[in-house]
């Protein structure tokens, strides 16, 4: 799990430059990153487990030097043992 986890963390740390000379920041550049999410749970008072996970992708385009619109979507699951499941899901301009 820590080879996982550490190698998301650097593929969301790495950038691409073009080799125009091109900083990451001008106009037209891209940002593209997000987070994914694993998680179990036990509750030793009740005998519950519940299982899930979420991504939540984020996109960003520089509109001018210094200047990006980001999108960022949510997308989950979990189910839990004999109470419910849950969906959910949603996006917001950042």
């Amino acid at each position: 799990m820590k080879v996982v986890t550490a190698a998301l963390v650097l593929a969301a740390l790495a950038r691409v430059e073009p080799a125009t000379g091109q900083t990451a920041i001008d106009r037209g550049s891209w940002i593209v990153g997000g987070t994914a999410r694993v998680h179990r749970l036990y509750e030793e008072g009740n005998n519950q487990h519940e299982f899930g996970f979420e991504l939540a992708p984020q996109v960003g385009f520089f509109v001018t030097r210094g200047l990006a619109l980001n999108l960022n979507a949510r997308l989950g699951w979990a189910d839990r043992e004999e109470t419910a499941t849950a969906f959910k899901w949603g996006w917001v301009p950042a």
